[in-house]
Formats: C-alpha cells, sequence, structure tokens
C-alpha cells in the first residue's frame, strides 16, 4: 500500500459533497459545450488528460483546483459557479452573476410590481426575481417578460 493510500484509509471521507458532483459535471460540460470543443480537445487545451476530464465531466471525481484555475484564465469562468452554481449557463469572472445580480433583479420586480399599483411581499419578490436568476443572460429577458405579465394578471384581478 502507498503511503498515500495509507493515509487515506485512516480518514472518514466526507459524503456532504458527492451530490454536488453530478452538477458539477454538467456545469463542466457546459462550458466545454459553449467552446464548442470535444472532451479530448478540451483536456488537452487545458492541459490534462482526456481519462481526467471525462471523470470531471461525469461526475466521478471532484475537480482539481488547477482546473479551476484553467478555466478562469482561458475561458474567464467564475470558479464559484462551477462549484455553487447558479443555473446551467456559464458565469464568466467578474461578471454580475452572483448576489449582487439577484438584488438587481428583485430591485427591478419591486419596480414593475410597484408600476402596475401592486406591493409585494419580500418572500415574493425574491420568489419572482429568483427565476428570472436561474435563467441564462439570453433568456434573462423573456423571464422578465413572464414576469410582468404574471404582475399585471394579478393587477388587473386585484379589485375583484
Amino acid at each position: 500500500m502507498y503511503a498515500q493510500d495509507m493515509f487515506m484509509a485512516g480518514q472518514k471521507r466526507d459524503h456532504r459533497y458527492d451530490e454536488r458532483l453530478p452538477l458539477i459535471g454538467s456545469r463542466l460540460a457546459a462550458v466545454r459545450e459553449r467552446a464548442g470543443l470535444s472532451q479530448d480537445a478540451m483536456a488537452k487545451f487545458l492541459g490534462f488528460s482526456r481519462r481526467q476530464w471525462v471523470s470531471w465531466e461525469a461526475g466521478q471525481v471532484s475537480p482539481s483546483i488547477w482546473l479551476l484555475m484553467e478555466l478562469m484564465e482561458k475561458f474567464q469562468i467564475d470558479p464559484a459557479w462551477v462549484i455553487e452554481g447558479p443555473g446551467e449557463a456559464p458565469v464568466l469572472r467578474g461578471e454580475d452573476g452572483g448576489k449582487d445580480r439577484l438584488t438587481r433583479l428583485q430591485a427591478e420586480v419591486a419596480k414593475m410590481a410597484t408600476g402596475l399599483g401592486l406591493i409585494l411581499p419580500e418572500g415574493l419578490k425574491h420568489q419572482f426575481a429568483l427565476n428570472i436568476f436561474k435563467q441564462t443572460p439570453e433568456q434573462e429577458a423573456e423571464a422578465k417578460r413572464d414576469v410582468r405579465k404574471i404582475l399585471y394578471e394579478i393587477s388587473m384581478g386585484k379589485d375583484d
């Protein structure tokens, strides 16, 4: 038995993160597909073996910090997005992809509601904003139109 194997044999595995591996793998696949590369080409471009890339993308193994660094340097992908999300579309480093974006969307939902004479509870504003937030940047405008339509329908039926 190798020294590393002996060390790992004495360690308890933390299974709390096992459920995240498939989600991380699907995000890695989304980055690769957005780049228009095969698994083999992506692995070579980033300096890893195809076998290693496939194991990451399949959600079998946690990605290394070195992979996250390469994705950030070569594709401007935010490492936090790879690990935690949100959404399926890649969030670029420095892009308004986190709490700032969600806060901005909540303010936009509140403004839409106020413009229609509605006062929404915070939880409902948050839920509408979260539904928009989960969409890709390309889908955001359509999601906002859907929320605006729902709010309009609510405002038209509020006097009943």
